[in-house]
């Protein structure tokens, strides 16, 4: 499995300063999709970026190639003079997934926390915390700039 670079490298910092919005997409693609991607490189022109894709969108074909396409398209708008763009493709299993805990929940009926719902969240999320998940590359792909445009 190819290792995300740190976010002080070189590499990573380039291309961030290259695609500013990225850290928002990446946000959104994370909490509505259950999907990651990080910038790999750029070097002799070639963008690559790693796309993690849970095994629900790996079945699902339309949905998978729209995550793809909407991961790629900005980073082949915000670096026009790339001459190619690779996707290192993972499928996630296993490990915890995102929680949402409403405030609400976790206050009595006097309005007062309720200690018992939050040990049972802090529990829970402890839990979450320490599931590893199952990574393995399902594939590789290259696309031309401005394949992706029509």
């Amino acid at each position: 499995m190819n290792a995300t670079p740190s976010k002080e490298s070189p590499e990573y910092q380039a291309l961030l300063r290259l695609h500013p919005d990225y850290a928002y997409r990446e946000k959104l693609i994370r909490m509505c999709a259950g999907s990651s991607s990080s910038p790999l490189s750029y070097k002799d022109g070639v963008v690559e970026i790693e796309i993690r894709l849970g095994k629900k969108l790996l079945r699902d074909d339309p949905r998978r190639e729209n995550l793809i396409r909407s991961i790629l398209q900005p980073w082949m708008a915000a670096v026009p003079e790339a001459r190619l763009f690779r996707a290192h493709i993972y499928q996630m299993s296993g490990g915890g997934g995102g929680f949402l805990a409403s405030p609400s929940r976790l206050k009595g009926t006097d309005g007062k926390p309720d200690r018992k719902a939050i040990r049972a969240l802090a529990r829970n999320l402890c839990l979450t915390m320490n599931v590893k998940p199952q990574v393995e590359k399902v594939e590789e792909r290259e696309w031309l700039p401005g394949a992706l445009s029509e």
